[in-house]
């Protein structure tokens, strides 16, 4: 891989943390003066992790521009990696049916978003 196409992973990711970031606070916000309830802002917060996730692994594997079944597992099984890790530390509950189905769409969304990625891009 090239100089540029590294340079230009980083940029979409420090994006992509960004974003994150500031939904959060907005969520964080809202929840602190209770405009919206607990349950709508995680949910608020899981769909846009969803989306970001997508995104993040399209343009990924567009730079990249082959294996994008490669690239897109890569990425989510890096997140379920940091999800796990972040359960067995103990900052939540343990491992449960929940945790194994919101794993199994993180690697759908990140495998099928850096599929389409990679099929875009142009011979």
């Amino acid at each position: 891989m090239t100089n540029q196409k590294i340079k230009a992973l980083g940029v979409v990711s420090a994006m992509t943390l960004g974003i994150c970031v500031i939904v959060s606070l907005i969520m964080s916000v809202f929840l602190y003066f209770e405009m919206i309830g607990l349950s709508t802002v995680s949910k608020v917060l899981y769909g846009t992790f969803v989306i970001v996730l997508l995104v993040f692994s399209f343009v990924c594997a567009r730079i990249v521009g082959a294996k994008g079944l490669f690239v897109g597992l890569s990425i989510g099984l890096g997140l379920v990696l940091l999800s796990l890790l972040y359960r067995l530390i103990g900052v939540e509950s343990g491992i449960g049916i929940t945790f194994m189905i919101r794993n199994a769409v993180i690697l759908l969304v990140a495998a099928s978003g850096a599929v389409v990625g990679v099929n875009t891009v142009k011979q």
